[in-house]
């Protein structure tokens, strides 16, 4: 974690970028980690970002951009009529710079506001006894969608307990960001590429029974 790698004293850079950008956009340098901010920095020397102010989804205009991907025998492009790519995830620019709040297609709206499942997920996973935690969002007629969490309890832990744990620090979340159901999935796990797919586990959420705490 952050934490701990501060505690080392390793000299690490977060940074932003995708397969679009040719690699990193912007960020953070080693001595503004190690100073406690947690963001990805500010653009690099050839990259402007901005926020689009409808969805807050990340912009980035740079020469390093990809010319597009392939649409049967034409190249169709990424960006927009003014140098524009606007990518998948939603964040905010910050004084210190680039704050990254999740995924725009994972986006939950629970009563009104938007949740976006990672915030959550790193709010809550620091429990010594969950080995894993995934959040997804479920069809509500009272809430629209109702957040949902899957847990993995870790061998020999107390499953009543960590389960209780997890609700007291739930509940010091806003409303919309607290878990209304927690099912235990002991196969609960990251594909290959440590990446969570999200919708196979968004499929298992909504057929299985599990035991509810």
């Amino acid at each position: 974690t952050a934490i701990q790698a501060r505690n080392l004293k390793l000299q690490l850079a977060p940074c932003y970028g995708a397969t679009e950008t040719a690699g990193m956009v912007s960020a953070l340098t080693p001595g503004d980690f190690l100073s406690g901010i947690n963001n990805c920095g500010r653009a690099l020397s050839d990259v402007e970002l901005k926020i689009n102010p409808s969805s807050n989804a990340i912009e980035v205009r740079s020469k390093r951009l990809s010319s597009g991907w392939i649409n049967g025998a034409k190249l169709q492009q990424f960006t927009n009529n003014n140098g524009w790519w606007c990518s998948g995830d939603a964040g905010q620019l910050t004084i210190t710079g680039l704050e990254i709040t999740g995924r725009l297609d994972w986006a939950i709206n629970s009563g009104g506001a938007t949740v976006f499942p990672e915030q959550v997920e790193a709010a809550l996973c620091h429990s010594k006894g969950v080995a894993a935690l995934l959040l997804v969002g479920l069809p509500d007629p009272e809430w629209g969608e109702k957040l949902v969490a899957l847990v993995r309890i870790k061998p020999g832990a107390d499953q009543q307990l960590v389960i209780k744990e997890l609700c007291i620090e739930a509940n010091k979340l806003p409303p919309a960001e607290r878990p209304k159901k927690w099912f235990l999935s002991p196969q609960l796990e990251t594909n290959r590429e440590g990446k969570w797919e999200r919708k196979r586990w968004l499929e298992w959420a909504k057929k299985k029974d599990c035991e509810i705490y």
